[in-house]
């Protein structure tokens, strides 16, 4: 898979710290899941749709359900917002 440098890693010549990150799984390097995906999304009848809390946006680098969407075609994510109980599509 293909990566991009980001935030802390490798030191750069201006002193910031990169890592590499997968760019289809957005893990750094070391911890990349892509060849434990299906190299094609899966197909089921039934939409799979999840309703996931705002909070749970802060950990989406390392969440489970990014991965999702990288296995399967029915698949919607569903972000609450405001009362908690009003989705806003993704």
């Amino acid at each position: 898979a293909r990566s991009k440098l980001v935030g802390a890693g490798k030191r750069t010549t201006d002193s910031r710290m990169v890592r590499a990150v997968c760019m289809r799984c957005n893990r750094p390097e070391p911890v990349c899941v892509c060849s434990a995906l299906p190299a094609q999304k899966i197909f089921l009848n039934t939409k799979i749709m999840v309703l996931q809390h705002p909070c749970e946006l802060r950990k989406q680098i390392i969440g489970t359900v990014p991965l999702l969407a990288l296995c399967l075609i029915n698949f919607e994510l569903l972000i609450a917002r405001g009362d908690g109980m009003t989705p806003e599509t993704r």
